[in-house]
């Protein structure tokens, strides 16, 4: 957990340097977040808690970095307390949040097979016209067949629909996909072809 003692005894843990230099490096950022107790994740905020540390480094960090935010629940709300505890954070530090839906499933468990895979069609088609509106902003201006590599996910469910969201962004930027779904074009910051 991040403690101010020990950040000024030791520095930055290893560990968090890496997801800093992975964020730092990424098109953008896709928090993919459960919900519990109508609340953001205490494991997952303190993630990003640290990798705020040293302030100096927020701009470099998030700054301007696009952010979308998507998560499973297995109540009927679907994250959305949870997704809406994030936006005073992305606020913060600066991001510029994607607004243009909510990429949230509810009851979860009955979406899924043993092995953890999705199985529910109309879900699937949602991941993917949201992972496709996602990858257009971030990809905006760079071109190409670029992948979208590095995640970071919090459970199994989480992992799943990110994965989806992920291949949908890379189909976006094989291009014309972002206007055949009528997908906005933004400014975003120039970064490397990856996302976080």
């Amino acid at each position: 957990l991040y403690n101010g003692d020990v950040e000024a005894a030791d520095g930055i843990p290893a560990a968090v340097t890496a997801l800093k230099d992975a964020m730092r490096a990424a098109d953008g950022v896709l928090l993919v977040t459960p919900e519990y107790n109508n609340g953001v994740p205490g494991v997952f905020k303190n993630a990003v808690d640290w990798a705020s540390r040293p302030a100096s480094d927020i701009g470099s960090i998030f700054g301007g970095k696009p952010v979308a935010i998507m998560g499973a629940s297995l109540g009927g709300f679907g994250t959305i307390l949870s997704q809406n505890h994030w936006l005073p954070v992305i606020r913060t530090l600066g991001m510029q949040p994607w607004f243009e839906g909510r990429l949230l499933v509810s009851r979860a468990s009955g979406l899924f097979d043993s092995d953890g895979n999705l199985t529910d069609d109309e879900t699937r088609k949602r991941l993917l016209v949201g992972g496709l509106a996602i990858g257009a902003v971030f990809a905006n201006g760079r071109g190409g067949d670029a992948g979208l590599g590095q995640a970071v996910c919090h459970d199994r469910r989480a992992a799943i629909g990110q994965r989806l969201v992920v291949e949908a962004a890379q189909l976006a930027r094989r291009g014309g996909i972002a206007d055949r779904f009528n997908i906005r074009d933004r400014p975003v910051p120039e970064r490397p072809d990856t996302v976080a």
